[in-house]
């Protein structure tokens, strides 16, 4: 199944539209993230694009709100993190996902939309 397919796949199957998402964009990741992600919870949010900008932060583990604690790295660089992470970036602003071992989440999320967090 192409990503394209994929990422329209978990939009419907959550109730969520979809929005694309740039590739030529950045996003925010954690920097612990290539270390933690096979013992720890990926989460997700998508705040509003601006500039070159994708509105994603996608951490694992504890979120923190220290900008220090994230890479900006280009969208399209995200499989060199993880290959379950780019199913999820079509989903709308206002969105957060969750993955853990035998649990897959997203939602909408009114705080996220409204940039209070």
């Amino acid at each position: 199944m192409s990503v394209f397919n994929q990422q329209k796949k978990i939009c419907r199957k959550f109730g969520l539209s979809y929005e694309p998402c740039d590739m030529d964009k950045y996003l925010y990741i954690s920097k612990n993230f290539k270390e933690k992600t096979e013992e720890m919870d990926i989460e997700g949010k998508r705040y509003i694009e601006e500039d070159d900008f994708s509105g994603w932060y996608i951490w694992a583990g504890e979120k923190t709100n220290d900008i220090e604690s994230f890479d900006k790295i280009l969208v399209s660089d995200i499989n060199e993190y993880s290959d379950l992470i780019m199913k999820f970036l079509w989903l709308e602003r206002g969105t957060g996902f969750i993955i853990e071992k035998d649990y897959i989440n997203a939602e909408f999320d009114y705080r996220i939309f409204n940039m209070i967090d």
